[in-house]
């Protein structure tokens, strides 16, 4: 298993910086066909049409990923110099404790999370079955209805609805 030291370095930025320079080799090609194509359809070098535009957006964002795809480089090198305490530092030992401290830094005691939920109904609300469903538990009372909607709230065999 690899440090975290060498994680960073090696397997994220490296890998990264090596994705970035994949799409920046991309959008080159990209540019130079959107170049070719400006060529074929008659325009010069400096006429303006679709393909020069395209190709220039291509070539904008082929140096952008150049950039990242640099960055990334310079923070593997930083990750690899590092030393090992360097990168626990910033890991906090008590991740819970943290994670309060930074919930109530930034919503102070205005919002608590705990475990009740403002979605579940009140113990004094029971499920209704509906028709195909499966027959309420035993110990559940049949609800008390009144003798003229009876008919409302029962089966045909004539047994009341749990």
């Amino acid at each position: 298993m690899s440090t975290a030291r060498q994680h960073l370095s090696e397997e994220v930025h490296k890998a990264d910086a090596g994705m970035w320079k994949d799409v920046h080799d991309h959008f080159k090609k990209v540019a130079g066909i959107h170049r070719e194509m400006h060529k074929a359809d008659g325009f010069g070098e400096n006429e303006d049409g679709h393909h020069k535009q395209l190709a220039d957006e291509h070539d904008k964002l082929a140096e952008k990923a150049a950039a990242h795809a640099e960055h990334h480089l310079t923070a593997a090198e930083k990750c690899g110099k590092a030393a090992g305490d360097d990168l626990g530092k910033s890991a906090p030992n008590d991740l819970d404790g943290a994670i309060e401290r930074a919930f109530l830094k930034f919503f102070g005691d205005r919002v608590r999370p705990s475990n009740v939920s403002l979605l579940a109904p009140p113990p004094s609300l029971r499920a209704i079955p509906r028709a195909g469903q499966k027959v309420v538990p035993a110990g559940a009372q049949a609800p008390s209805v009144p003798m003229e909607f009876e008919k409302v709230f029962s089966t045909e065999d004539g047994d009341l609805l749990r």
